[in-house]
Parts: C-alpha cells; sequence; structure tokens
C-alpha cells in the first residue's frame, strides 16, 4: 500500500475540527485508511472492530432531529444538490480529477500545496470578470419551467468559467485534506543526478572522519586497577629430579 502520509494529515484535521464535521470525518477517514495500512505492512488481516466514522454531508443534512430521514428533505436537499451540479458540476468533476492526479504523484512530490491553485483561480476569475466575460449559463422563468430553467451559451465563456471553477475546487481539496501536516522534506532528494553522476553533499552536511592535526597520533588508554601479578615458570629435570624456576621464558631458554 503506497504511504500518502495519512497518519500526519489526520493529526493535522483532528487538531483543528469538531464533531459532527467534514473536517473531522475526513481525519477520521484517514486515521482509518493509516491503520489498514499498518496492518497490511504488517502481514495482518482486516480487523473485526469497526471504524466509527462521522455520516456524510448528505446524510447530516437529510437526517432530522428525532434520527429520521423525511422524504421532503431529501427532496430539498437533491434538488439543491441538482442545482450546484447544474451550474458548476463540469468545474467540479475537473478539479476532483485534477486532485486526484495530485495525490497520485504526491508520494514522489511530498506536501501538496493549495494557495497556488487559489492563486491562478483569482487571477482568472478576476480578468473574466473585468473583460465582462458572460458565465455561459442563465436562468429562465417562462412557461416551459422548469425545462427551460438552464440558459447555455456561448460556450467558450462556460468553459472559462468551469476552469476557473476547477482551480478553486482543486485548492480547497488539497487544504480540506491535510495536506499542510506533511512534514517538510517528506521526499529524500535523489542519489544521481539526470546524467547518472552522484549528486554532490553539501559541506554542512558532511562528517570529518581524520584527525584535526595529523601530528597527533592516538593513544592507547592506560590500564587502570592494580598491576598483574607475574607467576613464575616451572621445570622438572627428570636427571637429578631438580626444579628450576624461571622469571620467564625466551627463545633461547626454552628447553
Amino acid at each position: 500500500m503506497t504511504h500518502r502520509w495519512e497518519r500526519e494529515r489526520a493529526a493535522h484535521l483532528l487538531a483543528g475540527s469538531r464533531a459532527g464535521t467534514d473536517r473531522r470525518r475526513r481525519a477520521e477517514q484517514l486515521a482509518r485508511t493509516a491503520r489498514r495500512g499498518a496492518r497490511s505492512g504488517a502481514g495482518v488481516g482486516q480487523s473485526a472492530l469497526v471504524d466509527e466514522v462521522t455520516p456524510s454531508r448528505w446524510r447530516r443534512m437529510t437526517t432530522a432531529e428525532d434520527g429520521s430521514r423525511p422524504l421532503g428533505k431529501k427532496v430539498r436537499v437533491g434538488f439543491g444538490y441538482a442545482v450546484v451540479g447544474a451550474v458548476a458540476g463540469a468545474g467540479i468533476a475537473a478539479g476532483r480529477g485534477m486532485y486526484a492526479g495530485l495525490a497520485r504523484i504526491s508520494p514522489r512530490v511530498g506536501r501538496l500545496w493549495a494557495w497556488p491553485w487559489g492563486a491562478v483561480a483569482g487571477a482568472l476569475g478576476v480578468t473574466l470578470w473585468a473583460l465582462d466575460v458572460p458565465f455561459g449559463l442563465g436562468l429562465r422563468f417562462d412557461r416551459r419551467f422548469p425545462l427551460s430553467l438552464f440558459q447555455w451559451g456561448p460556450w467558450w465563456a462556460w468553459a472559462l468559467w468551469q476552469t476557473a471553477i476547477a482551480l478553486v475546487v482543486t485548492g480547497y481539496l488539497v487544504w480540506a485534506w491535510g495536506w499542510a501536516g506533511v512534514p517538510k522534506g517528506a521526499v529524500a532528494p535523489k542519489e544521481r543526478n539526470k546524467d547518472g553522476s552522484f549528486r554532490a553533499t553539501p559541506d554542512s552536511k558532511k562528517v570529518r572522519l581524520d584527525l584535526d592535526d595529523e601530528d597527533d597520533a592516538p593513544v592507547a588508554p592506560e590500564p587502570s586497577g592494580p598491576p598483574r601479578r607475574e607467576i613464575p615458570l616451572v621445570q622438572l629435570d627428570d636427571e637429578d629430579d631438580r626444579i628450576t624456576m624461571y622469571d620467564g621464558l625466551d627463545d633461547e631458554d626454552q628447553p
């Protein structure tokens, strides 16, 4: 299983979340993914325990205070989702696709940043607004309502505004899924350059292995404790049954 710093991102989201919110739900989902990855890496099967996760936004919005889910509430919330999908559905889908691509390559690039996407989306939106580019989608209420509710055109204006929405969604998802919690330098640089040569190590990261002064040779430590007692050696002479004692044996004194 590919590691995408789920544990660090979950801790980052959990630190600033409240119970029953989307931020808490995403933190719980990341923590669950991290636990499953740890079990899979250790060769352990799926746990019999069920990981509790905050319900989705759809379920929270369609559930009444008494726990029931009335049909009228589902219809109202569903109609709101349909309007948002018709107005910005293409941009939302494109933004989710771009975020999925970023998440896929994240093990090679490390932390993902949200502000570049927001900055580009803001610049594009301000430019379109300053040039008075139409949104490409309008609402019309006539006798054919609701079949004629949406009025499309021109297509290029609609595509430009959907691109701005996609950039906003991408930056939002990067922020919402806690990529700011990924530590800096999480991905180590490659040991070799593109030409195959080894990357040069900066002087600040080098370790000196030789002596500071070449004239100073290492000195062996002096033995500690009382001096060692020498035991004399003895030799038995078979001819006259005499014992000769030696303080030590040299090459010339050996029998």
